[in-house]
């Protein structure tokens, strides 16, 4: 079986990133996923809300704050740049967990 998606607008550059690809930033370093847009093109490449930014086009950029994150994607030449993340959100559920604190005060 095959699934059609129809083929998604993409602006011609990246003056517009991230909102133009579907998606916010946020933080002062490291940036992280605020929001996503369904049916977007962060959307679709799966981005979730919480993931932190670590990589832009082969880029390093896990210290970087918003601000200056933005105004590097937006000088990039590829259509929409690479984004490589990290989840941020970790789900775990707990049955009977008993903790000890121990304390090391001598």
């Amino acid at each position: 079986m095959y699934w059609l998606f129809p083929e998604l607008a993409l602006p011609a550059n990246n003056q517009g990133w991230p909102e133009d690809f579907g998606f916010k930033l946020g933080g002062d370093g490291p940036s992280y996923i605020l929001s996503v847009v369904e049916g977007s093109s962060a959307y679709m490449a799966g981005l979730q809300p919480g993931d932190q930014v670590l990589e832009i086009d082969g880029q390093n950029v896990s210290s970087l704050s918003t601000k200056a994150l933005i105004a590097l994607a937006q000088t990039l030449k590829t259509v929409p740049p690479s984004i490589g993340v990290v989840s941020r959100i970790e789900q775990a559920s707990f049955s009977s967990l008993t903790c000890h604190i121990l304390s090391t005060k001598q």
